[in-house]
């Protein structure tokens, strides 16, 4: 198994905090802030940088940071694991607890992308109803955290280019307005971002010839990122838990 990983940046000062299993990328030049990571998938793929002699992907400067592990430890995991189309690991492993899909999970922290999206996927060609679907820890993956073969960088790019075409041009004022507005009071990236980062899930609920394989996070790895009582609920809760939907919407209301 080959392994092209790269770890990209957007500034000199982040260099020092770039995890040395991973080759740094370089994207101080920040073209398209907007679409984050997708905007590298896209120039790489185009550039035919990924090969069919090798697994490549591109993380954020902020892996080790989101998901208190290093990048040997993936790496591992993959090299344990071979044969599969994809591998990925999720750095928020706790939201499958409180949320049935990471749409619903986007609804909750970026009112308005559940309905925006639809539509999106609605005039991508796509017959897929987003809220229905069911994400579960094999399955659920928030950033861009993935590395794939040739034949998943294919099916990744053939599925999400119209909907990145939508996004583009595609949608009349009134939502292309809700598009590029703040999604998000903790930063100020607009709701682009939020909706690229969900389409690999959704992309792999939708097609049923992907071989993915999702990092399985031990009780020491959720103990490290929530601390002992945050991995006594992991332990004792199922995804997608109803009684803990409920009572985590009513805190946070």
């Amino acid at each position: 198994m080959q392994l092209h990983l790269h770890q990209i940046y957007y500034l000199p000062t982040q260099l020092p905090l770039l995890d040395p299993a991973f080759t740094p990328h370089n994207n101080t030049a920040n073209e398209n802030r907007e679409f984050a990571e997708y905007y590298i998938f896209e120039k790489e793929y185009k550039a035919g940088r990924v090969g069919d002699d090798a697994l490549t992907g591109y993380v954020s400067w902020k892996f080790g940071q989101k998901t208190k592990l290093g990048g040997s430890r993936f790496i591992e995991f993959m090299l344990a694991n071979p044969g599969y189309d994809v591998y990925f690991i999720n750095p928020f492993p706790m939201q499958m607890k409180f949320f049935k899909n990471l749409w619903l999970q986007g609804e909750f922290y970026h009112p308005g992308i559940l309905a925006l999206s639809q539509e999106i996927i609605r005039l991508a060609g796509y017959d897929i109803d987003l809220a229905a679907q069911t994400h579960n820890s094999r399955i659920a993956l928030y950033c861009n955290y993935w590395v794939g073969s040739k034949k998943f960088w294919d099916q990744y790019m053939q599925f999400t280019r119209p909907i990145i075409e939508v996004l583009r041009s595609g949608l009349p004022d009134a939502q292309r307005q809700k598009l590029h507005s703040i999604a998000d009071s903790g930063n100020d990236f607009s709701f682009i971002a939020f909706i690229i980062e969900r389409l690999f899930t959704t992309l792999l609920h939708h097609d049923s010839s992907i071989h993915y394989l999702a990092y399985p996070h031990s009780y020491s790895d959720i103990r490290r990122k929530y601390g002992h009582a945050g991995a006594l609920l992991y332990k004792a809760f199922p995804d997608n838990s109803r009684l803990l939907n409920h009572a985590y919407t009513a805190v946070r209301r």
